[in-house]
Order: structure tokens, then C-alpha cells, then sequence
């Protein structure tokens, strides 16, 4: 029997092969157009969506903000916020010259007497200082050698050394010029 070829072999031209390639880009191409117009629908609609959500929350604001407007006192209260903070200001920059006194006095002779004492918010002090003899001036400035207090009080300048007669007693008398821990002035835990 003979054989018969059902299939027909057929050599495409060069015009039909580029014709077929030519209808499939195009359909490639429209479906990407489809699918970009699409998209562009998409991000329409979703850019409408995030506008009318965004104008709702304005809206909210605006109805609570006008809710707050109309609190009664609120005038007063915000004076007194206002005076609140300002206090706080102050007494954050305020010296606490009531914790220096304190570490002086430890570091003090109980036989020395004060004169005068003048502190100064740079980090000074100025004392005129009455003891009874040369020894306890001795002692008093060998108390500031020790390491619990030199961490206070430090630079440490005698000056003007003399004697003093108070009643019947005869007194060494000095100034001291000296430089102390600003932190200090600074309030303490317990208050």
C-alpha cells in the first residue's frame, strides 16, 4: 500500500514566518496595554480611596480640635500650665546653697569660728576663719588633704594670717580662698 503523507510539509516564507511574529509581539503588546490601563484604573480608584480617608481624618481633627476650643476654663488652665513651667525652670537652675553649707561643716574644725562666708555661683568661696593657735590652723588645712574632702573642696589659698584678741583669748585669725564641687549646688535625692 502506498503510503500517503498527511502532514504537508510546507517551507514558510521569510513574509509569512515575519507576519506570524509580527501578530504575536502585537498581541503581546495590546495585552500589556490592557493590563497597564488596568493598573492605571487600579491606582485611580486606590488614590481616591486614600484621598476620601485622608478627608475623614481631617475631618475628625477638625471636630476634635473644635470639641477642645470650647472646654470651659480652658484659658485658665493653660496660665496655669504656663506658670507651672516656668517654675520648674526656676527651681532647675536654682542653687541649693543649703547642701554646700553641710560638707563645709564636716570638713570644719569644731574649734574654728567663721568670721565671714561668701560663696559665689562660680565655684568660689571666701572665708574669714578664727582658731585658736597656729596648730589648729595647721590642722584645719590638713583636713582638705583628706580624699573625702578634696573631692569638694580643692585649690585651696590662706591668706592674711594674724593674731586677734576676742575677750581674754588671743586668736590666729586667716582668710581662705578655696574652690568647690559644683554639684553641690545641685538638689539632693531625698528632697
Amino acid at each position: 500500500m502506498p503510503q500517503i503523507n498527511l502532514l504537508q510539509q510546507q517551507k514558510k516564507s521569510p513574509d509569512e514566518l515575519w507576519r506570524s511574529v509580527s501578530a504575536w509581539s502585537v498581541k503581546i503588546l495590546l495585552m500589556a496595554l490592557v493590563l497597564l490601563a488596568a493598573y492605571y484604573i487600579y491606582l485611580i480608584f486606590a488614590a481616591n480611596s486614600k484621598n476620601q480617608s485622608i478627608t475623614g481624618i481631617e475631618q475628625q481633627l477638625l471636630s476634635q480640635q473644635q470639641d477642645l476650643n470650647q472646654v470651659p476654663g480652658k484659658e485658665e488652665l493653660f496660665t496655669r500650665q504656663q506658670q507651672l513651667q516656668q517654675l520648674l525652670a526656676l527651681v532647675a537652675g536654682h542653687p541649693y546653697w543649703s547642701n554646700l553649707l553641710p560638707a563645709l561643716a564636716s570638713a570644719t574644725l569644731k574649734t574654728a569660728n567663721f568670721i565671714s562666708f561668701q560663696a559665689m555661683n562660680d565655684g568660689t568661696i571666701t572665708l574669714s576663719v578664727s582658731v585658736p593657735s597656729t596648730q589648729d590652723l595647721d590642722k584645719f588645712l590638713q583636713v582638705f588633704d583628706l580624699p573625702e574632702f578634696n573631692q569638694n573642696f580643692y585649690d585651696i589659698k590662706v591668706g592674711s594670717i594674724g593674731k586677734t584678741q576676742v575677750g581674754n583669748q588671743l586668736l590666729t585669725q586667716f582668710n581662705v580662698n578655696m574652690s568647690y564641687n559644683p554639684n553641690l549646688l545641685k538638689p539632693s535625692i531625698s528632697q
